[in-house]
């Protein structure tokens, strides 16, 4: 590595080949001896440098999965997340007759108004909606508001993965219409 270096030090400087090859004729330098030096101990150097980002990354890993504030993420914006059963909405009753009070009430200030909102609901593996957020405006806050709060009242079966439950989003329309 040393004499590759003089010779291409050598080669820059515009001194001839000849020179920098007699470099090679003199005691090793204070620095050639240093680098030999860093060479000799760079396998140890980089096997500390692995194990220690190793064990980092086992340390963040392991905080992660052990902090349940760090998966609250997931519930803060839509996301995928696999899983191989899709969520049901087992009360749709109960949530068509939210919409159609939550509807009504409205009605008696705007007759006009009415359209759909899709929202997307966050789903727990218990099946209970923690969060929801307007995925498409129906065009009237008023009705983006209220299906939000009824999106809240649908309960779901947990979505699955393999044989494990996982939260995840689901969209849901709610249209309001007077019919």
């Amino acid at each position: 590595l040393y004499g590759d270096l003089l010779l291409r030090v050598g080669a820059r400087s515009g001194a001839r080949r000849g020179g920098a090859v007699a470099a090679f004729a003199e005691r090793p330098s204070f620095l050639e001896r240093r680098i030999r030096r860093l060479l000799s101990t760079a396998p140890e150097v980089r096997m500390a440098q692995v194990a220690f980002l190793t064990f980092a990354a086992i340390v963040v890993v392991g905080v992660a999965v052990c902090t349940p504030g760090l998966t609250r993420e997931l519930s803060e914006r839509p996301q995928p997340v696999a899983h191989t059963v899709v969520p049901e909405l087992l009360n749709p009753d109960e949530v068509e007759a939210a919409i159609m009070e939550a509807y009504m009430a409205l009605l008696k200030d705007d007759a006009e108004i009415g359209g759909t909102t899709t929202v997307h609901l966050f789903v727990e593996t218990t099946g209970e909606v923690a969060n929801a957020l307007v995925k498409e405006s129906s065009g009237y806050e008023a009705l983006d508001e209220v299906a939000l709060q009824v999106g809240r009242v649908a309960r779901y079966s947990p979505a699955m993965n393999g044989d494990e439950a996982v939260a995840v989003w689901v969209p849901l329309d709610m249209v309001f219409a007077v019919n």
